[in-house]
């Protein structure tokens, strides 16, 4: 992702907000909407480190992936998890 995204600043400041956006990018793209709903229904809605491993990611990228859940993403997974309980 840093080579898609180019140098990091020199700006400390601003290289801290460019990792906290390339953690975000690589975590959407390694976990799927309808992976991590899946995931959530098999281990019973704990974000933890078996629930990462299943996801083939380590723990810090899955929490970044649900830290960063927009709220509409938020609403379809509470849907999902109604509907599939």
């Amino acid at each position: 992702m840093h080579i898609e995204r180019g140098p990091v600043p020199n700006d400390p400041h601003l290289a801290v907000k460019e990792e906290r956006v390339v953690e975000c990018i690589t975590a959407r793209r390694l976990i799927s909407l309808e992976t991590l709903i899946d995931a959530l229904v098999w281990n019973r809605l704990r974000v933890d480190d078996e629930m990462a491993e299943e996801l083939w990611v380590d723990l810090p990228t899955l929490q970044h992936r649900v830290r960063d859940l927009t709220e509409s993403e938020r609403r379809y997974i509470d849907q999902e998890l109604e509907r599939r309980a």
